[in-house]
């Protein structure tokens, strides 16, 4: 974990896209970053499906961040499928309307600009996930949550595992990923431990795989410590305070007594950071179902965006369908699905994908917070472990 805060797939992981000219971006605005002051403020914690609207129009607000570490703000117009991006950080806006897709993608939104296609996954005034560039072009995923319902303190205090979402180098190699674990006190303090899934030239986090985790909490020897606060003027918003660095950092925040979740931005170039709630699951059965994801993988520019979904069937035998390269669905088995002993909501497979002339093998990490999911993803050919995609979501 770097002194920002904390240092971030399916191989075609889990993310709905601005259509608008993202050009001319301005990422050097880091005084943004903790600005509450919304051109597009649509909160309005008394209103959970009119947001700013004397219509009657059905809204949803969200708030959160993009993978260049970008502040955005969401606001999605059920009736005209319409949605409005504005980026605080940048001060770019984007517009355009979605489609919702059926069939095997069912549920997931579709957005063209004419030569390409981005995907969304909105859990109704709960979170968003989009892959697509909000008012900057280097934000290839974004992920936000409601700004609608004010979280309690006491709902979003618990323990975290979370994966860092960021085009940063980890440990010195592109191919490593940054995850780890938050407890959040109910006193207002927090505390992080933060790992790599592999080693590289450099050594900013210890090698840990999420499988090899027994005893994640509570969290010994923690690299970062700091203070944490909901915003009285901005129920949703998140202040962050880190000890070591002195750093201020705005995040967003989901909670309910039955689950919780945060994106916390870590500043233009960092990306973000984004944690969901740890909690007991039996058995993946207790989790049976389809959850729609998006996604970004690790193409040369790190800009393959795509989207499908997994099917959890504890019975039957699970499963994954995600768009190819080419636009076609790809289905692939979840072999040897398996729990992480210490992470009891945190689930591993592996799969072999077939095409192009080539066969990959993959290795792939996700996290289920009741109706949510967040995951990143690996090939491992040649004994190798290299990082391929981020992917977030919901059940629909």
């Amino acid at each position: 974990m770097k002194n920002v805060f904390f240092g971030l797939v399916l191989a075609a992981s889990f993310a709905l896209v601005a259509c608008s000219d993202d050009s001319g971006s301005n990422t050097n605005n880091a005084g943004n970053t903790n600005n509450s002051n919304n051109s597009n403020n649509t909160n309005n914690s008394n209103n959970t499906n009119n947001t700013n609207n004397s219509n009657n129009v059905d809204k949803a607000a969200y708030a959160g961040a993009g993978a260049h570490g970008d502040l955005v703000t969401f606001s999605i117009n059920h009736d005209d499928s319409s949605y409005v991006v504005h980026n605080e950080t940048t001060s770019k806006d984007a517009s355009g309307t979605y489609t919702v897709m059926s069939e095997t993608l069912s549920g997931i939104y579709e957005i063209s600009d004419g030569a390409s296609k981005f995907y969304a996954v909105e859990l109704n005034d709960k979170i968003l996930a989009a892959n697509f560039p909000t008012g900057n072009p280097d934000n290839t995923i974004s992920f936000g949550v409601s700004t609608e319902v004010a979280p309690k303190a006491s709902d979003l205090a618990g323990d975290y595992v979370y994966i860092a979402i960021s085009n940063d180098e980890v440990n010195g190699s592109k191919y490593n990923r940054e995850w780890g674990l938050i407890t959040m006190e109910s006193a207002g303090t927090f505390v992080v431990k933060s790992y790599a899934t592999g080693v590289g030239d450099a050594t900013d986090y210890p090698e840990m795989a999420p499988e090899n985790l027994t005893t994640p909490f509570p969290i010994a020897s923690p690299d970062i410590h700091g203070t944490w606060a909901l915003d009285s003027n901005d129920p949703a918003k998140l202040n962050v305070s880190v000890t070591e660095s002195g750093e201020n950092l705005t995040g967003y925040g989901y909670a309910d007594p039955t689950q919780a979740a945060f994106v916390l931005d870590l500043g233009p170039t960092n990306g973000f950071l984004l944690a969901f709630h740890v909690y007991d699951v039996s058995s993946v059965a207790d989790l049976d179902g389809d959850y729609q994801f998006i996604n970004v993988w690790n193409d040369q520019n790190m800009t393959g965006r795509s989207a499908g979904v997994l099917h959890l069937d504890s019975s039957a035998g699970s499963s994954f369908s995600h768009l190819d390269v080419d636009g076609n669905i790809s289905t692939g088995s979840m072999d040897n699905l398996t729990q992480c002993p210490g992470l009891s909501n945190m689930f591993y497979f592996d799969s072999t994908e077939t095409g192009h002339g080539a066969t990959v093998h993959e290795r792939f990490y996700f996290v289920i917070m009741n109706e949510m999911v967040l995951g990143f993803g690996f090939t491992t050919d040649n004994d190798e472990f290299l990082f391929t995609s981020y992917s977030a979501g919901a059940k629909l």
